[in-house]
């Protein structure tokens, strides 16, 4: 006679279910899956994150990954196996590690990438400013540059750790490998630096210029600034060149001039300025063909 045991004494065990056809939606998880495997192992994937190069392919393929594993799992439990290639081998997974292990640290990295985009744009700019003011490029705007670059690396910087990004996130930037925390006290530093030399820079002018900044004032002193103190050549009557602040001083009439050889032939304007004292009396111009004005237009 045979026996049956009751139905409540039958233990339910519930094993890994294997997917053996990978019928449907887990085939799909699985090819999408086996790409981001096989890209995130290989030498490619590393030199990418080290330079954070964009992969709009890898981006698809996460997407389509999470996407299709997401689908499977409407219709099998997590503990649905699949395998995966790994070299010559084969390694199991369950959907769920497909999605937790293989694909989501695959899109955080891919997020951490985008977040740090900014601070590798302003930190490369930031050290070859800084490079540059170094080697003796040590321009107004050249400094300006330099400082404004690195503290917009250390305000990205900033950004990107306050998103989430690990301080301890390295990267290549300026042909070196640095953590973020690492990249934003060389920013720092590098705005403290550039900030340092134009001071320096500000000073030394200041010195250079301090004869004719003590002998004119007023008007006076606002269109030296705006001329002779950028490089431009004054000139007094008859086209003599200023230079001692005595000659700034003592002139009635400054003028400068430019010359126009976008056209068939050059053509120079003159710039008038005549003084009462220290005071604008009148500003007029004059124009005329040639290479430069006569020296009867200087009057």
């Amino acid at each position: 006679m045979r026996h049956l045991l009751p139905f409540a004494c039958v233990t339910l065990l519930a094993p890994a279910v294997r997917a053996q056809q990978l019928p449907g939606t887990i085939g799909d998880a699985q090819r999408n899956a086996q790409n981001v495997y096989d890209f995130v192992r290989g030498d490619a994937y590393r030199q990418q994150m080290k330079k954070l190069e964009e992969s709009s392919w890898l981006a698809g393929q996460v997407s389509y990954c999470l996407r299709d594993v997401g689908e499977a799992l409407k219709g099998n439990p997590p503990s649905t196996l699949v395998p995966l290639k790994a070299g010559g081998e084969s390694k199991e997974f369950t959907l769920g590690q497909l999605r937790d292990e293989v694909c989501k640290p695959v899109q955080a990295e891919l997020e951490q990438r985008k977040a740090l985009g900014p601070v590798f744009q302003t930190a490369s700019n930031a050290m070859n400013q800084l490079a540059a003011i170094e080697s003796g490029r040590t321009s107004e705007a050249q400094l300006a540059l330099a400082t404004d670059g690195a503290k917009a690396c250390v305000t990205a910087a900033d950004m990107a750790l306050a998103g989430g990004v690990p301080g301890a996130k390295a990267f290549e930037v300026a042909g070196q490998e640095m953590t973020l925390a690492e990249v934003k006290e060389k920013c720092a530093g590098a705005s403290k630096a550039a900030e340092a030399i134009a001071a320096k820079v500000k000073a030394e002018e200041e010195a250079k210029f301090a004869p004719w900044t003590k002998a004119l004032r007023d008007d006076k002193l606002k269109v030296f600034n705006d001329t002779y103190r950028k490089g431009m050549n004054v000139y007094g009557g008859g086209g003599r060149v200023l230079k001692s602040p005595e000659d700034f001083k003592g002139a009635s009439a400054w003028f400068t001039y430019g010359v126009n050889r976008d056209g068939i032939q050059p053509r120079w304007s003159l710039d008038i300025y005549r003084w009462k004292g220290m005071k604008k009396a009148g500003v007029s111009t004059k124009n005329g063909a040639g290479d430069e004005p006569p020296s009867s237009a200087f009057k």
